[in-house]
């Protein structure tokens, strides 16, 4: 294919600035050809549809980010509730306090961890189904835009092949063949856009869908009762009285 090829569409000198996996790198030279055989039989509408596919999946590394701070953060949760690695949760914390102390400081202490511990599963919760719609629709995305580069792909070697590998010649080549093989060349054309349409429109019904669903999520999270602060109460000492036989009441002398 002659170097005409990509005058018309841009190809950049790092073709894969994410560093992604060689499935996912977009194929800018297929993608030149492409849209030049296209726009030679006047269908501009390649180009765009071409740019949606390259734009599709955006900077991955963006999405991971975000899906593992959604995931991080009900993780910490789960640990605050249930106890993290040295088994120092708000459950034990309040098993703790309660086997420990008595006294009116004390119950102003557990109330508020009973607080905690109800609200935190809810949080938690919500939290693991926003981490779990990015990560559908990252899924989602990935997969069709790996499928839609694959369409451009063979498509670009299909009108390569009907043009007789002479793409900067080709308008020659139709003229002299009658026709032919231009409408070869469009159906081919109309077929790459009927196939990468289906994966676009997927994707744009997911994501319109998304947007109702996290909607929901929202209203959801709204509803959830965040705990005051913890009562002035908890903090007099002389409100902190050990259980029997640990010794006499803070702040005592005997």
């Amino acid at each position: 294919m002659g170097s005409k090829t990509k005058r018309g569409y841009a190809i950049p000198e790092d073709k894969n600035p994410y560093g992604l996996s060689a499935e996912y790198i977009f194929p800018y030279n297929q993608a030149a050809t492409l849209v030049t055989v296209a726009e030679k039989v006047h269908n501009a509408a390649v180009r765009t549809q071409v740019d949606l596919i390259r734009k599709m999946l955006g900077n991955p590394d963006d999405v991971s980010t975000l899906l593992s701070a959604w995931q991080k953060a009900a993780a910490n949760l789960t640990q605050a509730t249930d106890g993290n690695d040295d088994g120092n949760g708000l459950m034990t914390a309040r098993a703790s306090i309660n086997a420990r102390w008595n006294g009116t400081s004390k119950d102003a202490a557990v109330e508020y961890l009973d607080n905690l511990i109800t609200v935190t599963p809810e949080q938690r919760a919500i939290i693991q189904n926003i981490a779990s719609e990015i990560n559908q629709f990252s899924a989602l995305v990935t997969q069709n835009y790996a499928t839609a580069i694959v369409h451009i792909t063979n498509y670009a070697a299909i009108v390569a092949e009907l043009a007789g590998g002479l793409l900067e010649e080709i308008r020659e080549v139709l003229t002299l063949d009658g026709g032919s093989v231009e409408t070869a060349i469009l159906r081919a054309l109309g077929e790459f856009m009927t196939e990468t349409g289906k994966l676009l429109e997927s994707v744009i019904t997911y994501k319109n869908n998304l947007s109702g669903t996290m909607g929901n999520i929202i209203t959801e999270a709204a509803g959830i009762a965040v705990p005051a602060a913890l009562a002035p109460d908890a903090t007099i000492i002389g409100g902190w009285q050990p259980r029997n036989p640990t010794g006499t009441p803070w702040g005592t002398d005997s």
